[in-house]
């Protein structure tokens, strides 16, 4: 295996491991927008407060101020499905130009 391999098996590993954290990342936030309806928690603001008279059923509840803006999450979104397919589209390539390397 010759030093060409070794950092052409490197690649694609390094491909292989940003596709998979990109999907960690692009699944959760994809349902956070669904859940919450087109909102965004991104850069939103809140506060802690005491159980005590609030209407909260647990001793800290957390009360939200205002959203964040639907521009952060469409565009943190839009990079990680573009991390992904871009990972996913040269993981592929690295890894046929090693299968190729290894048949000749």
């Amino acid at each position: 295996m010759g030093f060409g391999n070794r950092l052409l098996f490197c690649q694609c590993t390094a491909y292989l491991l940003a596709f998979v954290l990109s999907l960690f990342t692009a699944v959760p936030l994809g349902e956070d927008q669904h859940k919450l309806r087109g909102r965004c928690l991104l850069y939103g603001a809140g506060r802690w407060q005491q159980a005590n008279g609030s209407g909260c059923a647990q001793a800290h509840c957390f009360h939200l101020l205002r959203w964040g803006p639907q521009a952060a999450c469409r565009y943190s979104l839009f990079v990680v499905i573009f991390s992904c397919a871009y990972s996913a589209l040269q993981g592929f390539r690295s890894t046929y130009l090693l299968c190729k390397s290894f048949q000749e």
